[in-house]
């Protein structure tokens, strides 16, 4: 092998030459031990579960289009519990708007017939939050080289009291 530096060997370098260049600035350094980091698979595709609003808010999306922004902690499975999955979509086009009209159905078990009118109103976050829903994996699988990561999606989703588990493999 050759005598060259590994591309972790520059990386910690520039950390290091960063820490300093903070220190001059009196800014704070924050280190952490990343040796024992875990990082999480996805639920896989298809598995049913149960689990709650944990976050409901509206907001502008990068663009300044409306969005909504929930976050859905899994109940059941076990194995899965407090797992949080992460919806944020654009109420500005149609497809985004039947993601949300799902988890509203589901959450506050109303109808398509009640959501589907000129004026709906979004829920409160105070209506949202901590209402169960019943729901289907999906995942997204991100796009090679992104830096991001494969991200479980909501599918069939249903009111909490229509949960079943799946049987065991």
């Amino acid at each position: 092998m050759g005598g060259g530096h590994s591309l972790i060997d520059n990386k910690n370098k520039e950390q290091e030459e960063q820490a300093i260049m903070a220190k001059e600035k009196n800014e704070d350094i924050v280190t952490v031990d990343m040796t024992d980091a875990v990082t999480f698979e996805v639920i896989a595709k298809g598995t049913p579960c149960l689990g709650t609003i944990s976050e409901w808010k509206t907001g502008k999306s990068a663009s300044e289009g409306n969005k909504i922004h929930c976050v859905t902690t899994v109940l059941e499975p076990e194995k899965y519990k407090n797992r949080k999955i992460f919806t944020d979509t654009s109420i500005d086009n149609e497809y985004g708007k039947g993601t949300m009209m799902q988890i509203i159905m589901g959450a506050l078990k109303m109808s398509e017939k009640d959501i589907r009118t000129k004026k709906f109103v979004i829920p409160s976050s105070d209506d949202m939050v901590g209402q169960q829903i019943a729901f289907v994996t999906g995942v997204r699988i991100a796009k090679e080289g992104s830096g991001f990561s494969d991200q479980n999606t909501l599918t069939r989703i249903r009111p909490g009291e229509s949960y079943v588990p799946a049987e065991p493999a």
